[in-house]
């Protein structure tokens, strides 16, 4: 097979390092997920949030963006208590997901 694989970053974190657009996009991208994990979290007031799959690629900027975005908008003894961490599992974290769900 040749060609780039589709679904995958073809930018390495060494290459978003060094591309402030880039680098704003990601933190954008992950502004706008934690704006709308925010109303999830109000719900369901969880612990923790686990930011996983092909958005963890490209380094912290997403989950930073996730990070900020929950402090910004959920309330600051809510937000206190709530810790944003990358899945151990990577890029395969949805595949296993949905393998597990199916056992």
């Amino acid at each position: 097979m040749s060609g780039p694989r589709r679904g995958r970053c073809r930018s390495g974190p060494r290459r978003v390092s060094r591309h402030r657009p880039a680098q704003r996009a990601l933190l954008d991208a992950g502004r706008l997920i934690g704006r709308t994990v925010t109303v999830v979290c109000d719900v369901l007031n969880p612990a923790v949030v686990v930011v996983g799959g092909r958005f963890t690629e490209p380094g912290a900027y997403v989950i930073d963006g996730v990070r900020e975005a929950l402090q910004r908008h959920r309330a600051p003894r809510a937000a206190a208590g709530l810790t944003v961490v990358r899945a151990q599992l990577g890029a395969e974290a949805e595949a296993l997901g949905a393998v597990e769900s199916f056992l």
